[in-house]
């Protein structure tokens, strides 16, 4: 192989292992990968070692979300389960009750790990079946509201924090210098994983020394409020660990926090 092959090479699997982030969660650990979904968010999953030695990682229903998010559902409907599961088929994973999960020796566990992420990045491609309407995410709610109320944030922003890089998702200038994370989700265990993800970045970037302030607006339509929020379980680390959390229904506050401060 040429050296500049060698090299290429080289270099982007050291890339890859530097924008990995792990969140210890009990004997478990949640995996923050540095590839992205269409709407921009990164691909999280859990890593679980059983009594045998053998490792389960699964998407712990991000993926079947993320369809959801973008109008497709899994659910009840036979022909996407069965085009989702030939997917994950193809990757040697298992599609289960909405959750892709792959197993593998301890001895395989990078090439389950590639093929979890190949399965996930290729069934998230299913929304492209769906394209009479624009797909509008939360994300793109929140940045509509920023922008109407003359608020220009900058997108993906990223900030080193003591233990790694993280990419909010909207800072907003230097004269707030407000990080801001928008948060929906449909599931338990998806608000558990975020939700500890989020507290673990804003931990993280105050132990580099920055001072923002670390901000979350909280999707509170379709009952995630009180399906989710209300549990002191799932909202602790995200109330705890933020210095501002907006819900949604009242997100005309955050104007005038920002005002404020000026």
């Amino acid at each position: 192989m040429r050296p500049q092959c060698e090299k290429a090479i080289a270099e982007y699997l050291a890339c890859l292992k530097q924008n990995f982030i792990v969140v210890p969660d009990g004997p478990e650990c949640l995996l923050v990968t540095p590839f992205t979904r269409m709407d921009g968010e990164y691909i999280e999953l859990r890593v679980i070692e059983k009594p045998s030695g053998e490792v389960v990682i699964t998407d712990d229903c991000s993926t079947s979300d993320y369809l959801f998010l973008n109008g497709l559902t899994l659910e009840g409907n036979d022909d996407l389960i069965k085009e989702a599961g030939y997917i994950a088929s193809t990757h040697q994973v298992d599609l289960i009750s909405s959750e892709l999960v792959v197993a593998a020796p301890e001895s395989q566990i990078g090439d389950g790990l590639h093929r979890l992420i190949s399965a996930t990045l290729a069934i998230g491609d299913l929304i492209y079946k769906k394209r009479h309407r624009a797909i509008s995410t939360f994300n793109d709610e929140v940045e509509k509201f920023l922008l109407s109320h003359d608020i220009l944030p900058a997108n993906n922003y990223e900030v080193q924090g003591r233990s790694s890089i993280h990419n909010v998702t909207f800072y907003i200038n230097s004269r707030f210098n407000w990080l801001v994370e928008p948060l929906s989700v449909l599931s338990v265990q998806t608000a558990s994983n975020r939700g500890k993800m989020i507290a673990y970045q804003w931990m993280d970037i105050k132990n580099a020394g920055h001072r923002y302030t670390n901000t979350v607006i909280l999707d509170d339509s379709r009952g995630q409020w009180d399906n989710f929020w209300v549990r002191e379980d799932l909202a602790k680390p995200v109330f705890d660990y933020s210095d501002m959390v907006f819900r949604w229904s009242e997100i005309d506050l955050l104007p005038k926090s920002l005002s404020a401060v000026q």
